[in-house]
């Protein structure tokens, strides 16, 4: 089991769908730099992945010790949309059916009466008896945008280190090689790897060169 801030920062999600009822209750704790000596326990990448996010309930309030913002800033700070309010579990139990299904999270257009009230101007005259083709097409509701499709971008690219890093053991039994009695070191090529794969190597006293 991992919290929401471990799943945002995850390399593997696209749009994230989170089943659990209550979403942003204990905030996100302070954003660190990157800090080879120092993974932070708190996240599994040095920003978030998914390109959005989906929740049944948000709360905007937030209590814990560790907290430093809501998830709704941090969310802004990353420039990332997110909605709440959708039966996530009936969503997740479509997907589960059909399979990978591609998504997208669009905006709804503002009416002319809420255009109207954020203005102070008069509402306008709007036919109580909408035509057929406005009642049927949710498109003239809603600024609609293309589908992204991640099966022909390149994701390796896109979550891989750009550079060589090396993370030493911070465990006290630093293992050894057998021969050369050097600290035993694994190389890790990174196709989208988690910080506590880094995490779990180096308590264990084992030296890792993460590369591209």
């Amino acid at each position: 089991m991992v919290g929401y801030t471990e799943s945002l920062t995850d390399p593997s999600y696209q749009i994230l769908v989170l089943t659990y009822p209550l979403i942003g209750n204990y905030g996100v704790p302070k954003r660190l730099k990157l800090d080879l000596e120092h993974i932070p326990d708190d996240f599994e990448s040095s920003r978030i992945h998914v390109a959005a996010l989906i929740v049944g309930n948000y709360s905007e309030e937030f209590s814990h010790f560790l907290a430093a913002s809501s998830l709704g800033a941090w969310l802004k700070e990353s420039d990332v949309p997110a909605i709440y309010g959708v039966d996530t579990r009936a969503l997740t139990k479509r997907i589960h059916d059909k399979g990978s299904l591609l998504g997208r999270v669009l905006a709804r257009k503002q009416r002319l009466e809420d255009r109207a009230r954020a203005t102070s101007l008069p509402t306008p005259q709007v036919s109580r008896f909408p035509s057929p083709a406005l009642v049927n097409s949710w498109k003239e509701d809603y600024d609609v945008i293309p589908f992204a499709d991640p099966n022909v971008e390149n994701l390796v690219a896109q979550v891989s280190t750009p550079t060589t890093h090396t993370y030493k053991p911070t465990g006290t039994n630093v293992r050894h090689h057998p021969i050369t009695n050097q600290p035993l070191r694994v190389l890790i090529v990174d196709v989208g790897m988690k910080y506590n794969q880094i995490r779990c190597f180096t308590k264990r006293g084992v030296e890792l060169r993460v590369v591209p």
